[in-house]
Formats: C-alpha cells, sequence, structure tokens
C-alpha cells in the first residue's frame, strides 16, 4: 500500500493566507486545481513555510501550488 502524503486542506490554506495578507487563487489547469498566490514576496514566503504536500513554482504572474503527490506531464 501507498502512503499518503501529508497536504494542507483548502480552507487550512486559505486561513494561513489570510493571516498573512496573502491572495489565494485557484483556476484549473491541464484539468487539476492549481493554487495561485499573489501579494508581497515576504507574505507568500510566509505561507509557504507553513504549507505542506505543495510544490511552489514562480511565473511572471505569480507564484503557483502545485500538489506533491500529481504527476504533471
Amino acid at each position: 500500500m501507498e502512503k499518503k502524503c501529508k497536504r494542507t486542506n483548502k480552507r487550512k490554506l486559505q486561513e494561513i493566507c489570510e493571516i498573512n495578507d496573502v491572495q489565494l487563487r485557484r483556476r484549473k489547469e491541464q484539468g487539476r486545481i492549481v493554487y495561485s498566490l499573489h501579494g508581497f514576496l515576504a507574505n507568500i514566503r510566509a505561507v509557504v513555510r507553513e504549507i505542506e504536500g505543495y510544490w511552489v513554482e514562480q511565473a511572471t504572474s505569480g507564484y503557483y501550488l502545485y500538489r506533491d503527490d500529481l504527476l504533471w506531464k
């Protein structure tokens, strides 16, 4: 049996973003839900330190959270 990776749930992710004054946006990309973080860099880094189960990618339009347990093509 595979181990399920521990991941911050949606509600907790939203709470962490609100506490750190970061805007959390949700959209679909390649059929999967992707969250983007918008705000000051220091605040975004604070959010990233508190969450689990996501990897962060920086783009020109913001920072994106991708789930560790999903494979992307």
